[in-house]
């Protein structure tokens, strides 16, 4: 085990599913016990470059002490311990609270206009709405959940989880994003301003085309989270271009 593939089996390590903190911490511990191992050889007599092969030979494959770690369930993540709870429950509730408080902020601050300057219904002002639902409705119902898919997929993907519950909670996440429909006007009658968050009329339309957007930003993730994940061995064994 050699300095090169130490530095490879971190990686293997938290695409194994173990929990970053640990895989730093072992790869750590073996560097320094090669490196002990180095100055024990050569204060016995022997060369820099035979003691660093004789150390590498002494530790053994990355393959036993990758064998070793997975044989212990408490390093792993829990993202590979508790899937459901990471991949379906977490972002669900992501969802809901920061939707609910950016829907506040919206609110909060249209208003804090309107207190400090009583709308008479100008263009001006009917446009600050318009501009504030517009963006409302594109970051809570398209860019918030394809956000989120995007993290978690990339989560698992760098941890090696192959869960039934990761796609489970992109399908769920699709359902979230698709069905609020959020509404902000001015209000002719009370002059007042007026908000809520319903649910979509044309439920299936809408489900359609926002749920679709998820789910490719979820493959999208994986694919090229994946590509990425396979490349860089082949990049650190290959060593710096000259």
């Amino acid at each position: 085990m050699d300095s090169t593939q130490l530095g490879q089996l971190q990686g293997e390590l938290l695409a194994a599913g173990v929990a970053p903190r640990h895989a730093r911490r072992i790869v750590g511990e073996l560097r320094d016990h090669r490196s002990d191992l180095i100055e024990q050889l050569r204060d016995n007599g022997m060369g820099s470059g035979a003691a660093a092969l004789e150390a590498s030979a002494r530790m053994g494959p990355t393959a036993s002490v990758l064998e070793d770690v997975l044989a212990r369930p408490e390093l792993l993540s829990i993202a590979r311990r508790r899937p459901a709870v990471v991949f379906m429950l977490i972002p669900a509730v992501a969802y809901v609270l920061i939707g609910a408080g950016a829907m506040f902020a919206v609110f909060t601050y249209v208003g804090n206009h309107f207190s400090a300057h009583p709308p008479d219904f100008t263009p001006a002002e009917q446009g600050l709405v318009s501009m504030a639902l517009t963006f409302a409705r594109v970051g809570i119902e398209w860019c918030l959940p394809m956000a989120l898919v995007t993290y978690f997929m990339r989560l698992a993907t760098l941890r090696g989880v192959r869960s039934p519950w990761l796609w489970l909670g992109v399908l769920l996440l699709a359902a979230l994003g698709s069905l609020p429909q959020l509404t902000l006007e001015l209000s002719a009658e009370t002059r007042m301003l007026v908000g809520g968050v319903g649910i979509v009329d044309d439920w299936l339309h809408w489900l359609s085309w926002r749920a679709l957007s998820v789910v490719i930003a979820a493959l999208a993730t994986y694919l090229y989270v994946s590509r990425r994940a396979k490349l860089l061995p082949a990049r650190q064994s290959a060593g710096p271009r000259r």
